[in-house]
């Protein structure tokens, strides 16, 4: 059934018809028979000639690090809610904390049929910068500050400064840290510089060797590149769940006298 055969079904116009389906304005008396149409014919309109009319796909292009990222997961299930809320679908894209990856998935983008991206980021490449000046839809960025976009970040140094302040003022001496590339400047670069403020705060000095940046590839081993170094570390600040999470049950087996803070 077409727009005319249903609005002749419903004893009202096109023109009604389509502001009923858009959200316009339609009397009571309109919106009730259209209503009534709907549930006796199931009736909806084309989405492909919706697109076309309005160059709207309600569609919103989703690009993740890692699906097995507990945070990132959580990320996504609220923007999932709220586009549901609004009629819009979620058109997600995993890219495996690859650049190259991250930056096809927004030349994808680019070049597809969605009315705005968000992207969670992790690091930012010229390629990107590059991509990114492309764009001709809306773009938010989750987790990164950058400048010329809408930025969704956290106060990575304030929140490594807390904990380990806190950290310190339970008698900690000697503290380890556990994060990622510098290259990633909020969960990298920001965490790492809180957590070196905190030390210099309480008088003592950052030692490199108590530090240790791990990549994906090295989760599920950085616990055995961390152990013959215990004797150094007094307590750990570790900056995420899906990174601390080995951390602390392998040292729980070797009695690792480790105070834990997921920042």
């Amino acid at each position: 059934m077409n727009i005319t055969a249903f609005a002749q079904y419903a004893g009202v116009s096109k023109a009604a018809v389509s502001r009923y389906f858009n959200g316009g304005y339609l009397s009571a008396e309109k919106r009730a028979q259209i209503a009534a149409a709907v549930e006796a014919t199931g009736y909806r309109p084309s989405m492909q000639a919706q697109m076309l009319r309005t160059r709207r796909t309600r569609q919103i292009g989703v690009i993740m690090p890692r699906l097995s990222s507990e945070s990132c997961a959580r990320m996504v299930e609220g923007i999932s809610r709220v586009l549901d809320d609004q009629n819009y679908q979620l058109l997600l894209i995993n890219t495996a904390n690859d650049n190259t990856r991250e930056v096809r998935a927004l030349d994808t983008l680019r070049h597809d049929t969605v009315d705005g991206i968000i992207l969670i980021a992790t690091m930012f490449t010229p390629e990107h910068h590059a991509v990114l000046q492309s764009l001709h839809v809306p773009v938010v960025i989750v987790g990164q500050q950058y400048p010329g976009f809408s930025c969704v970040f956290h106060d990575d140094f304030g929140a490594a400064q807390a904990a380990t302040a806190h950290m310190l003022q339970k008698g900690r001496r000697k503290p380890g840290y556990l994060g990622v590339t510098l290259l990633d400047k909020a969960v990298g670069l920001a965490r790492r510089e809180g957590f070196d403020s905190a030390l210099r705060d309480a008088g003592l000095v950052p030692q490199p060797q108590r530090n240790f940046q791990i990549v994906q590839p090295l989760y599920a081993s950085l616990a055995r590149l961390i152990y013959p170094h215990a004797h150094k570390i007094g307590a750990d600040v570790r900056h995420a769940d899906d990174l601390a999470r080995p951390f602390f049950t392998h040292g729980r087996a070797h009695s690792f006298p480790a105070i834990s803070f997921s920042v």
